[in-house]
């Protein structure tokens, strides 16, 4: 019943945002966390010193960058079989999660927070 005077697209854009982390990591992980002889974690703390973020607004304001600073972690498990002295092969994931309060150019406080997984797939050959 109740319409807008125009409608937009899908296929057209109204905005676009882009991040960028500078970040580091501390880690704990490799032959103090293997708990087996096929299973092997990793941990990291990760602290991003910036995070710069653009939204281009294309049918109002325009541009709108932010910035701020988050904390984080990632987390990382593999299993993996020796089939040979010199032959592993192994599958795991790996998950990193950020949050992040950035302020804009309005002076709003922005709250990110990104979760990035996947799958890792491995082979290892050892020379002797």
């Amino acid at each position: 019943m109740c319409q807008p005077p125009f409608t937009i697209q899908t296929s057209v854009a109204v905005i676009n945002e882009r991040d960028n982390w500078t970040s580091f990591c501390w880690r704990h992980g490799g032959p103090d966390a293997e708990r087996a002889r096929w299973l092997t974690g990793d941990a990291a703390y990760v602290r991003a010193l910036s995070q710069k973020a653009v939204d281009d607004h294309f049918f109002t304001f325009g541009v709108d960058p932010a910035s701020g600073s988050c904390n984080g972690f990632q987390l990382e498990a593999i299993a993996a079989y020796q089939f040979t002295n010199a032959v592993s092969l192994g599958i795991g994931g790996r998950w990193w999660h950020l949050n992040t309060n950035a302020i804009d150019s309005f002076q709003q406080l922005e709250t990110y927070t990104v979760d990035r997984y996947g799958v890792i797939l491995q082979g290892a050959y050892r020379f002797n």
